[in-house]
């Protein structure tokens, strides 16, 4: 089954071709739990589902543009957010260092951020 979906996959990307089932959607909605009246569209949750092929081939695919943008050095490195195999420890490595750069030129720094 693997190797059928690596196929497809590698069929997409030579083929430079999309087709249109993995484009088709379906809409679902959810009546969200605890509403006292269904009578607002706040009362509700739509979902959205894709072919999961074709979200498994898209992920594959992202894999594959981000290793080959890391190996040849076409990402910043201090690039973090949504790059596989940089962590959050990575992050917060690296504000310490700006913190201490500027701490030994005697800037001040303020560095505020929010994790949600």
């Amino acid at each position: 089954m693997l190797s059928k979906i690596v196929n497809i996959a590698n069929t997409c990307i030579v083929g430079e071709y999309w087709p249109d089932q993995f484009k088709e959607s379906t809409s679902v909605i959810i009546p969200k739990s605890n509403k006292v009246a269904y009578n607002t569209p706040k009362a509700f949750r739509p979902i959205v589902l894709l072919n999961t092929i074709g979200k498994l081939i898209e992920k594959v695919i992202s894999h594959r543009l981000q290793f080959h943008l890391l190996a040849n050095g076409f990402l910043d490195p201090n690039q973090l957010e949504d790059i596989r195999q940089h962590l959050t420890i990575d992050a917060r490595m690296y504000l310490i260092h700006i913190i201490h750069m500027g701490a030994k030129d005697c800037h001040t720094s303020v560095i505020a951020f929010d994790i949600a």
